[in-house]
């Protein structure tokens, strides 16, 4: 009986840690950076005030040239710039 409960505890566990994960969740923490958006050859880029950030995740393409306010997880992959994980964004001027 013990081993029962164990077991269908273990399995709940299981099943609520497992779907973040499989939505390609990134971990991390979510920021909010403001900065102009910049089409470059690598991509698109935000240039904010403490640095600048390849943005992926929505396309913003209309919005080239205009300042913004990003949402996302920052990542630090093998680039020349950190990676903005975009969730979300605003135009603000």
């Amino acid at each position: 009986m013990l081993l029962r409960i164990t077991a269908a505890c273990l399995l709940g566990l299981l099943l609520t840690a497992v779907p973040p994960a499989l939505a390609g969740e990134a971990p991390g923490t979510v920021e909010i950076i403001v900065g102009e958006l910049e089409s470059t050859p690598r991509g698109l880029v935000l240039r904010a005030q403490d640095g600048e950030y390849r943005v992926k995740g929505l396309d913003m393409s209309k919005d080239v040239g205009r300042q913004v306010e990003v949402t996302g997880v920052i990542s630090e992959e093998d680039q020349a710039l950190p990676l903005l994980k975009a969730r979300g964004y605003k135009v603000l001027r």
